[in-house]
């Protein structure tokens, strides 16, 4: 069982209006860097990877979840390389990639996942390349609300 089965098929219209500032951050970040090999890590529905597909030469989604993939199929042109893979075991080339991207996945893994997959993608990125991480955090004591690291 897919603990996405059920989620998938809203997470577009809940979560992706609420992420499209962000998106569009790493879209910009990423085009000014010049980054034309880019692997997206725990992909989703495949939004960033869309906002992406004008002007990249090479783009790669990962998930370990067949039903996000699916979505990230219909929403994706189809010279998007979706593949179904855990990000914890990452078989790509080292220095492969320009970029890597992990948006929004970390928080719902422990502590020695987070560990492997960010290790994992730091390998297949090329020296010089970039790693982007976005996610958010339970606010620390006495804070209310959400903590955004980008």
């Amino acid at each position: 069982m897919d603990e996405y089965d059920s989620s998938a098929a809203f997470y577009d219209r809940c979560l992706t209006p609420l992420l499209r500032a962000v998106r569009e951050d790493i879209r910009i970040f990423i085009q000014h860097r010049g980054h034309g090999k880019i692997l997206d890590l725990c992909c989703g529905t495949g939004d960033q990877l869309k906002l992406l597909a004008n002007g990249a030469e090479e783009l790669v989604g990962i998930d370990n979840s067949a039903a996000m993939l699916a979505r990230a199929r219909s929403n994706c042109p189809e010279h998007i390389a979706l593949h179904l893979v855990d990000a914890s075991q990452l078989e790509f080339p080292s220095g492969y990639f320009d970029c890597a991207i992990i948006s929004f996945a970390l928080h719902e893994k422990h502590q020695a996942l987070r560990d492997l997959i960010f290790l994992k993608a730091r390998k297949v990125v090329r020296q010089g390349g970039s790693l982007v991480i976005t996610d958010y955090s339970k606010s620390p004591p006495g804070l209310k609300g959400l903590s955004w690291v980008i």
